[in-house]
């Protein structure tokens, strides 16, 4: 089921242009590496688009929540507008492509910016229910990951994402295993590991 993820960048316009050019440097390394990692379950390749807007249309949510979280740790800010429905690939990039499923995605992230949201979605009415739900546990999960704090956030991280054991972070940041672990449970790391794990068989 196609999801398309319309990410603009908050304010990027209003840093200074050395700032700025950092900033778009930085989210071209992270989307190339994102294209590289999820290139299986990516229907084409995420790309910038305006400077600071990011593209994105996948099959699978937990890419998409993962380009978020990844964002996230790097201290970008930024609102997401989700879209489901139907699409049109023309070519490779994201940002070449089209449909319903763009259209509701670009007004669910106009929405968001109206109401300062992070966050929003708007779905075709051809979806399916089980579509309708990928959406709405991708946005719930992404609410998860913005109640946490910047460590909580990099812990969960490694977690999820890099398949870090415990010990292994509590060594990385030199803190005591007792420390990851209240870590976790504080910032609901674990109930989104048993969602994301869930997904995945």
């Amino acid at each position: 089921m196609p999801i398309v993820a319309i990410i603009d960048a908050i304010k990027s316009r209003e840093i200074r242009r050395k700032k700025r050019e950092e900033l778009i440097r930085l989210i071209d390394d992270i989307l190339e590496k994102f294209n590289k990692h999820w290139k299986e379950k990516l229907l084409a390749k995420a790309s910038r688009t305006g400077g600071d807007s990011i593209e994105v249309l996948s099959n699978n949510w937990l890419s998409i929540l993962y380009l978020l979280h990844t964002l996230l740790i790097h201290g970008i800010k930024f609102r997401v507008g989700l879209g489901a429905g139907e699409i049109t690939i023309f070519r490779e990039n994201a940002d070449e492509c089209d449909g319903p499923a763009f259209w509701s995605a670009r007004k669910a992230v106009d929405y968001a910016k109206e109401k300062k949201l992070n966050g929003a979605y708007q779905l075709d009415r051809s979806i399916q229910l089980n579509e309708k739900n990928d959406v709405e546990k991708l946005l719930l999960s992404f609410a998860l990951l913005l109640k946490m704090t910047k460590r909580q956030r990099e812990i969960c991280y490694k977690m999820l994402w890099e398949n870090m054991t415990a010990s292994k972070i509590a060594d990385d940041y030199k803190i005591t295993l007792s420390n990851v672990s209240i870590s976790l449970k504080r910032s609901l790391c674990k109930l989104l590991s048993q969602v994301i794990k869930n997904n995945q068989e």
